[in-house]
């Protein structure tokens, strides 16, 4: 080949290279880190001024100020990488970005773009944040108090079964397993114990859990609930969400679930009823009778949902039990848990008494592994420790004597209780007196939450919770009226 030719290959490829260098020359000009000329450089974001409403506003940025006269700050050097990304942004003089907005520089003038609204649907405006019993440490920092009797969780005193604790020593080995997403052990142990067939019974992380799942299955949009009040918040929660109407009936002069009013508060949109029974938090209780009459006057199109999470506390009075009423074919749905008489509140398991097709609803829409493997194995071991709970149902039965003698002594009207805690009305707001029971180390719980501000909830305790309750609350009253 002719040294004439390979010059004219050479120079040809040159030209059809030309472009490709050009645009790598242009690249790296806008990528390479620069320092802004002194005259240029801007003060920090912090050091802004408010803008004047007649200053001009470049377009799509909310509002621009002139370029202030201020000393300039030294220039700041940023990462290669940050380049990058303002340059594929079209933005090569950011400044700081940040939960206020990102504040840009553009020509000579400072731009302030405000972050993007996040759109959260407006019904979650309406919902409560539930309001837990305060925590022991919480309390401890706050006040620097030793000794501290936590009485506003309504949790068991004498805490879980020796049974449960060992099962959960024996599988602590196997926590970097998933646990069985079918639940069968636990689910075993509850179909024996109680007597229910495998189809009717659904477990959940905790009762609270099967409460959002019931109001994700049966409410629309439009669609009604009836509560009765004051009860546990997360009915209400529930409907929220769902975007469901609340009927909410107050409680009777006696403080139990009115049930008749609630069934007139029905209509043809009523998709569920919730009756807590026994009722939190006033610890009070419908009898049977009284119960069936009730679901025959509720609409057809209406599923009651019967609360029992205090059920063993009162299983010796005539109270509905739902498994019996499921299986009966009524149109209802019984909630439990094993945080109240089985001790187990902070492995969150509980499980629903529901009809079969209802039951596989929610067995789809539930996650996978929902009920950790320490709670499965946990719940399958105390179900079965019937000493236990007769333990927890005795001491309890004695817990509840004991503060409503301590409350009645105070100028208090305890209300008789079929749960594992007393409703304690007193003739003046209780707030204070909830906070010179803190100062002593006593938490309880006020009823200005429930919607009664003269009420306490006080839950049952081990003895020498007791014994610091009982001497607690005659300081606390004599501290509201020396």
């Amino acid at each position: 080949m002719s040294s004439a030719v390979r010059r004219l290959r050479r120079s040809s490829l040159c030209l059809s290279m030309a472009p490709v260098a050009g645009l790598l020359a242009l690249v790296w000009a806008r990528l390479r880190p620069r320092r802004l000329p002194r005259r240029q450089q801007r003060p920090p974001p912090s050091r802004l001024p408010v803008r004047d409403p007649g200053t001009p506003v470049r377009h799509l940025c909310p509002w621009a100020v002139p370029s202030p006269d201020q000393p300039s700050p030294p220039a700041q050097r940023l990462p290669q990488s940050q380049f990058a990304w303002q340059y594929l942004l079209g933005c090569t003089n950011l400044i700081i970005g940040s939960n206020q907005g990102i504040v840009q520089a553009v020509g000579d003038r400072y731009v302030r773009i405000p972050p993007m609204p996040q759109a959260t649907k407006p019904h979650l405006e309406n919902l409560r944040k539930y309001s837990p019993g305060k925590p022991i440490e919480e309390l401890r920092r706050e006040l620097g108090v030793d000794r501290i009797s936590k009485l506003a969780s309504n949790e068991n005193p004498i805490g879980p079964s020796p049974l449960a604790l060992a099962a959960v020593r024996a599988c602590l080995d196997d926590v970097h397993r998933y646990p069985d997403a079918a639940q069968y052990e636990v689910k075993s142990a509850i179909c024996d114990v109680f007597g229910a067939a495998p189809e009717n019974v659904v477990v959940g992380n905790g009762s609270d859990e099967l409460i959002h799942y019931l109001g994700v299955a049966f409410l629309s949009p439009g669609d009604e609930v009836v509560v009765g009040s004051p009860s546990f918040i997360q009915y209400t929660a529930a409907a929220i969400l769902n975007q469901a109407d609340i009927k909410s009936v107050p409680l009777d002069p006696s403080e139990r679930m009115d049930l008749e009013a609630m069934a007139a508060a029905c209509s043809d949109r009523t998709r569920l009823v919730w009756v807590a029974n026994p009722n939190n938090p006033t610890g009070t209780i419908v009898m049977r009778e009284e119960f069936d009459r009730f679901l025959d006057s509720v609409p057809r199109t209406a599923t009651v949902v019967l609360d029992e999470a205090y059920f063993d506390f009162a299983r010796d009075e005539a109270i509905p039990d739902s498994l019996e009423l499921v299986k009966a074919g009524r149109n209802i749905i019984g909630l439990r848990t094993l945080s109240k008489s089985y001790g187990l509140a902070g492995l969150r398991i509980g499980f629903a008494f529901l009809p079969p097709e209802t039951a596989d609803v929610i067995e789809r829409m539930r996650e996978p592994f929902n009920v950790n493997l320490l709670a499965q194995r946990a719940a399958a071991a105390a179900l079965y420790d019937r000493e236990h709970l007769e333990n927890t149902l005795h001491h309890n039965r004695k817990s509840l004597e004991r503060i409503s003698r301590a409350v009645s002594s105070c100028g208090g009207k305890p209300t008789k209780s079929f749960a594992n805690f007393v409703w304690a009305e007193f003739p003046f707001d209780t707030k204070p007196l909830f906070d010179a029971l803190l100062r002593q180390g006593v938490i309880v719980r006020t009823g200005d939450i429930f919607g009664r501000p003269t009420c306490l909830r006080i839950s049952a305790g081990t003895d020498d919770e007791m014994e610091h309750f009982e001497a607690s609350l005659p300081k606390a009253v004599e501290m509201l009226n020396p």
